[in-house]
């Protein structure tokens, strides 16, 4: 049998694997944890501006990661209802290539403004089921 992939809001624009610990940016967006955190590790980018406006011009203040509970839970769902085991987070020296890859990979802030948001595609709960049919 094989198996179904996940829904596109399940995976980490960085990295593009479903996400272990979600978290939203203060732009809106959500991202795998670890992966946004290696983002933030890296010299001052456009990338960072445009996911952290506020704090794009501080360097001593460290943005708020809010988790998001209702997309890990989803992801949790939908792992179970698949057969599948929880994602895992990449290590930290794999989160930290995947963060120098996206930065390299997309060298204008219109690329940035592109990073899909997953709350575009949230859709009601039957509709999710339907999705999420295995059968």
């Amino acid at each position: 049998q094989r198996q179904k992939a996940p829904p596109l809001e399940f995976l980490c624009p960085i990295s593009n694997a479903p996400m272990a610990d979600p978290v939203i940016v203060p732009s809106g967006q959500t991202f795998e944890r670890r992966c946004i955190e290696a983002l933030l590790a890296l010299p001052p980018n456009h990338h960072q501006q445009q996911l952290f406006p506020s704090t794009a011009t501080t360097t001593t203040s460290t943005p708020t990661l809010i988790p998001n509970i209702a997309l890990k839970t989803a992801i949790a769902n939908w792992c179970r209802d698949s057969g599948l085991p929880l994602p895992d987070p990449p290590d930290p020296e794999t989160a930290a290539a995947l963060a120098h890859n996206f930065v390299e990979t997309s060298p204008t802030t219109e690329d940035a403004s592109r990073v899909p948001d997953p709350s575009a595609d949230l859709c009601s709960t039957s509709e999710m089921e339907s999705r999420m049919d295995c059968s």
